[in-house]
């Protein structure tokens, strides 16, 4: 596989393994604990489905089932099943994020080889946070099967911002699987969609109170699928500007991929991707890296950059606003959250540090119509950086 595939499939918007390796290295980040000591288990499920041709249907479904005991004197205990799902298609789009009100609904094996989520949402579940909305009234019903999951670990994560740390040791294990689902009447079903599973169990210390300006706890990363033994390392800066009354989100990330396998020749490759998400039309498109600059880890963030229909695209292939240009300015407007990971999965390891700072800043477009849009980022407004080396070991391709 060449660098530049490599870094396209790190960098799909809903990675499936990514997502899984962020959940099995940062579960025990999952949430913000008070001081104390913990042990928490996770259990991830994840599928997606992307067709890049007409009539560019895709959905994705992203299970964390989490149960958090707090040790020691103050003894507590919850049970928390959320569920992001979206799904854009012929028949209408959808997304959000809810907590399920009976975590029974989501069952699996001990193994992992067989599991099931089977729910109905309402507009009466919690939310998985405040800034996302709810899945829409929908059913859902999705089964994974595959091989029985890899142990792997144990990883080691610190997290630290503004006066607060924590401290998690994880095991756990992992396996990619083949997953069935649907959203009834509205989307689906997707049969042998790509899919993945994995389990964790994290002692967790956390020391001092986080304050209310930091990024909480949380890894971003990337998987990369499989390859030869080497060492790999995938690098990236992004930024992120959501607009105060909702119309505008942009999101601006330079990537580097660089590939060191044992043997064959090395291979480096870089790409800077602009999403941008106008008034519900979305568009990806691949710009020049002096169309986007990055100050000093995450203190700032600028683009300026002109669209029209010549510009390449990454996935999506209509966007009705071009021609367009946009000039954005981000400036890191709090404590920084670094992270820092170690942490092996069989064949695979992964080192990284990444960092997180809300940001402010504005955005002024130009649209096709020469009208001018000035607007003002919201607070989840942010700046991240992530470098992740990678390292495969054995002598067939590693498929973490």
């Amino acid at each position: 596989m060449s660098a530049a595939a490599s870094l396209r499939r790190a960098l799909v918007g809903f990675s499936v393994l990514g997502s899984a390796l962020i959940g099995f290295a940062g579960t025990a980040n999952a949430d913000t604990l008070p001081a104390g000591n913990y042990d928490i288990t996770t259990v991830t499920a994840s599928a997606f489905f992307f067709n890049s041709n007409p009539p560019y249907d895709n959905a994705s479904l992203f299970v964390f089932d989490t149960i958090t005991q707090q040790t020691g004197s103050s003894r507590s205990s919850s049970n928390v099943v959320a569920i992001n799902a979206s799904w854009s298609g012929p028949n209408g789009f959808g997304n959000g994020c809810s907590i399920l009100a009976n975590p029974g609904d989501f069952a699996f094996s001990s193994d992992l080889s067989t599991v099931a989520l089977h729910t109905t949402f309402t507009q009466q579940l919690q939310p998985c946070d405040s800034f996302e909305p709810l899945v829409p009234d929908v059913t859902v019903d999705s089964t994974w099967a595959g091989p029985a999951a890899t142990a792997g670990g144990p990883s080691i994560t610190r997290y630290a911002c503004g006066g607060y740390q924590t401290e998690a040791l994880t095991t756990g294990s992992f396996s990619l699987s083949d997953a069935h689902f649907g959203f009834q009447g509205v989307a689906g079903p997707y049969e042998n969609a790509a899919a993945s599973l994995s389990d964790s169990d994290s002692a967790v210390h956390a020391q001092g109170a986080l304050p209310d300006a930091c990024i909480g706890p949380g890894q971003k990363g990337f998987g990369i699928g499989p390859h030869p033994a080497g060492r790999y390392i995938l690098s990236s800066r992004e930024g992120a500007f959501n607009s105060a009354d909702g119309s505008l989100n942009a999101f601006v990330r330079t990537s580097t991929f660089a590939a060191n396998p044992n043997g064959p020749a090395s291979d480096r490759f870089s790409e800077t991707d602009l999403f941008v998400n106008l008034n519900g039309s979305f568009g990806c498109f691949v710009i020049s890296p002096s169309s986007a600059a990055f100050s000093s880890g995450v203190s700032g963030a600028t683009v300026h950059v002109s669209l029209d229909s010549n510009t390449p695209q990454c996935g999506f292939e209509f966007f009705p606003y071009l021609p367009l240009t946009l000039d954005m300015t981000l400036t890191s407007a709090g404590p920084v959250a670094t992270t820092q990971a170690t942490s092996p999965i069989g064949c695979f390891a992964n080192f990284s540090t990444d960092q997180a700072v809300h940001a402010s800043g504005t955005a002024a477009l130009v649209l096709s119509d020469n009208s001018v849009v000035d607007e003002t980022a919201a607070s989840t407004s942010e700046i991240d950086s992530s470098d992740h080396t990678f390292r495969m070991s054995g002598s067939t391709p590693c498929t973490a």
